[in-house]
């Protein structure tokens, strides 16, 4: 099964999520919940240098 992803611009989004929580419209994310999302991002970028699998738990 092959999942298929929408295009999308990245900075507009997060532009967007910054502007509904400076307006009080959504909570910001907790900062270990950012900080657990960078570091997933750093490892699916390891992974995709260097070919390596990974697993998220």
């Amino acid at each position: 099964m092959k999942t298929v992803f929408e295009p999308m611009n990245y900075y507009v989004n997060q532009l967007e999520a910054f502007c509904s929580i400076i307006r009080g419209e959504t909570e910001p994310i907790p900062f270990r919940e950012a900080a657990e999302r960078v570091r997933l991002l750093a490892a699916i970028h390891e992974a995709a240098r260097s070919g390596e699998t990974i697993y998220a738990v």
